[in-house]
């Protein structure tokens, strides 16, 4: 536990509580629900889309699903959105930081194994792309189907 590599730990958490602070989140949301806004569905999508750039920015799960949960879920509320599907949406979303690179799990992860950092970038990129596609896609599905 004496390399480098953890450095960049108390960076991400800095990195998401300044997306946070600065209302990039909210300006952000804001413009893809205008966006989206015709779209069935629409505040789902957006909210998605915050969620992958966001885990891809702050590479932790906690920082992305309170900033998103702030400022999606009452807008989705108030525009009639089911319950479940909103809660789900910000919870799935929130759970990419995880996985998609770079993620604070792969950087203490590596070490620890004895693995590359990189190579275990590249490793979860895909399948965190993936996964957020996903996402997007069954919601997509749901709304058509729902309404």
């Amino acid at each position: 536990m004496s390399g480098w590599e953890l450095l960049a730990i108390p960076l991400f958490v800095f990195m998401g509580v300044l997306l946070e602070k600065a209302d990039i989140a909210g300006r952000l949301y804001l413009g893809l629900r205008l966006l989206f806004g015709p779209v069935r569905g629409g505040l789902l999508l957006a909210t998605m889309g915050i969620a992958i750039l966001f885990a891809a920015c702050t590479g932790i799960a906690g920082a992305s699903v309170i900033a998103i949960g702030l400022i999606a879920m009452p807008s989705m509320l108030k525009y009639g959105y089911d319950k479940r599907l909103v809660a789900g949406a910000i919870c799935s979303g929130g759970g990419l930081g995880v996985i998609i690179p770079p993620s604070i799990m792969l950087i203490i992860y590596g070490p620890v194994a004895g693995v590359s950092i990189s190579l275990l970038f590249f490793a979860a990129m895909l399948p965190g792309v993936l996964m957020g596609i996903t996402y997007i896609v069954y919601m997509m599905a749901v709304c058509y189907i729902w309404t």
